[in-house]
């Protein structure tokens, strides 16, 4: 993010419609699928880089789909690699399920 940024007023951008339009192109480009683990669920648009005011003017380039899980480990600790295997095992039959669901 930018230095010097109200972070709550660009946190109130990122509740409204011309936002969502956004991050739901770029779910869309990521074929509705986290980016790290392939998950489908619980999916999210990340930040790789703030270099606009407006998040709907991020240059696609700096966005991301994750799911919340890989976004949280981002957030947390700048996430460097998959989702751990102990992680993805619980996951990977509820991702295969969503998966079988969403291409009938």
């Amino acid at each position: 993010m930018k230095k010097g940024y109200d972070v709550t007023e660009y946190e109130k951008k990122l509740d409204t419609w011309k936002w969502r339009q956004r991050a739901y192109a770029i779910k869309e480009r990521d074929s509705f699928c986290c980016r790290q683990c392939e998950r489908a669920i619980d999916l999210e648009v990340h930040h790789l880089k703030y270099t606009t005011p407006n998040p709907w003017d991020e240059p696609g380039e700096n966005l991301i789909t994750l799911c919340s899980i890989c976004h949280h480990a981002e957030g947390r600790d700048k996430f460097n690699g998959p989702v751990p295997a102990p992680i993805l095992e619980m996951l990977i039959p509820a991702i295969k399920e969503v998966r079988s669901e969403t291409r009938k």
